[in-house]
């Protein structure tokens, strides 16, 4: 009996799961051909002759043989063609179910491949924002649009965006709990916020398209290890995957994976620095911090021969606004030679040139900087013709405000390397208004303004990104 299976009962998975592996295909029994009584068989036959014709002699013997042989191949498929309909209950002498399956189906039964023959490449867009802030300016208008929900109302934009066949990865630099330090107090500020709007902070994440979420950040500690431990209970609960903390320093640094259309993807990420001090730790919490990144290029190479698209974050040391030092640009590049197919750099709160580069597996990407997805950056930024207060730069600088949704697309060749197919940025803008901080499309902006920005973003990414309003 052949198996057949449909191109349309692949099994379709939701949205909320798609972490998993891919769908099961659903096969569906037909019945073999006999060759002694079908078509097809009555054809191989008739090639059979045509060959053996071909061979003979011209004899009185043979060619009366040869009109005897012709005259039975005519007979057999009048007959065939006669041949009435199967009665309803003909199918009850083949030792298989009546489906409902195309007479094309019978010619697409599994067949003998080649094993030179290679599968058809397979593809994967990885796409990446930058760091989520929840500072006060962000929190304060959360209540407002609790119906809405707070983080979704902010970036529903973004949701429009992220197609659930893409892998979407993010930094959350703000603990999702404020039981252990007081938020927004002291030098440096703790960030943090009520369990219950983490727990709506968790659920909104997922419900705008993001996958996974990097914790190794400058802020991992700002409510503590255990606060750590409790931001990332929330997140796993909501259906997102964790990396860059853990349990233990091994799965802190250990690859959060999953896959599309046969694509393994694995996201590791790691900080240069954490502010504040673990404190009180009972769930023994673990950061995923190196400096000189030793460490990040042995997670790195561990993440390779598990996947076939590695992305490894890194949140840098370094004050905002200044560029990147020589040890930094090294760093990345050997995270690249090590198994890097994307090395996406965060915590320097704007964005920075994204350049495509060649790697032992075929092409790479570097983005030194993603800026910030959402954040009170920027807040006291004026406007194009009205001058900001002489403030702290980061609070009036409109580069700040720029959001940038960065998609990778690779493909995997027949040789086993990867090819960097498209590599595109939506372009977007925080806007900070009396309702709150939303991020909105370039495209909404009033002319002028939407033209300055989509023009700094072009600038700050450079020419290897297409930038989209």
């Amino acid at each position: 009996m052949a198996v057949y299976t449909t191109p349309s009962a692949v099994a379709s998975t939701r949205r909320n799961s798609k972490n998993a592996v891919r769908s099961p295909t659903i096969t569906r029994p037909v019945p073999s051909i006999d060759p002694a009584r079908g078509f097809i068989g009555v054809v191989a036959q008739r090639g059979a002759s045509r060959r053996g014709l071909s061979t003979m002699r011209a004899s009185g013997t043979d060619r009366a043989a040869m009109v005897h042989g012709a005259r039975a191949l005519l007979v057999s498929m009048a007959l065939l063609g006669c041949r009435g309909s199967p009665r309803p209950d003909a199918a009850a002498a083949l030792d298989a179910a009546v489906v409902d399956v195309p007479r094309e189906a019978a010619m697409e039964a599994a067949v003998d491949v080649p094993a030179d023959v290679p599968a058809p490449p397979r593809r994967v867009v990885v796409t990446l924002g930058g760091d989520i802030m929840l500072h006060r300016g962000v929190l304060a208008h959360f209540d407002e649009h609790a119906s809405q929900g707070g983080v979704a109302w902010a970036l529903n934009w973004i949701a429009a965006l992220v197609g659930p066949r893409e892998v979407a990865l993010a930094w959350l630099d703000s603990p999702l709990t404020d039981a252990f330090r007081p938020p927004f107090a002291g030098a440096p500020a703790a960030l943090g916020t009520t369990p219950a709007i983490g727990r709506s902070v968790a659920r909104d994440l997922a419900r705008i398209g993001l996958d996974g979420v990097c914790l190794a950040t400058h802020h991992a500690y700002d409510q503590m290890g255990d606060g750590l431990t409790a931001t990332a209970v929330a997140l796993r609960g909501a259906g997102l995957g964790v990396a860059g903390a853990g349990d233990t320093d091994g799965a802190a640094w250990a690859p959060w994976v999953t896959e599309r259309d046969g694509m393994r993807v694995a996201f590791v990420c790691f900080t240069q620095q954490v502010q504040m001090a673990a404190g009180r730790n009972a769930t023994h919490a673990a950061v995923a911090q190196s400096l000189d990144g030793a460490r990040a290029i042995a997670a790195v190479t561990a993440a390779r021969a598990v996947a076939d698209v590695v992305v490894a974050g890194v949140q840098w040391n370094r004050a905002p606004f200044r560029p990147l030092g020589e040890d930094q640009r090294a760093l990345a590049r050997q995270l690249v030679d090590a198994g890097a197919d994307v090395v996406v750099g965060t915590g320097v709160v704007a964005q920075a040139r994204v350049e495509r580069v060649a790697s032992p597996r075929g092409d790479a990407v570097i983005a030194w900087s993603m800026g910030s997805l959402i954040s009170n950056y920027g807040a006291q930024w004026r406007g194009l013709d009205n001058p900001s207060p002489a403030i702290e730069r980061v609070l009036v600088d409109p580069a700040t405000r720029d959001v940038a949704l960065m998609r990778a697309q690779f493909e995997r060749m027949d040789d086993g390397r990867l090819s960097l197919v498209t590599l595109t940025s939506n372009a977007l803008w925080m806007q900070h208004g009396e309702e709150g901080v939303r991020v909105l499309p370039l495209r909404l902006l009033e002319t002028d303004l939407r033209r300055a920005r989509a023009r700094a973003v072009g600038e700050a990414l450079g020419p290897a990104v297409r930038v989209r309003e």
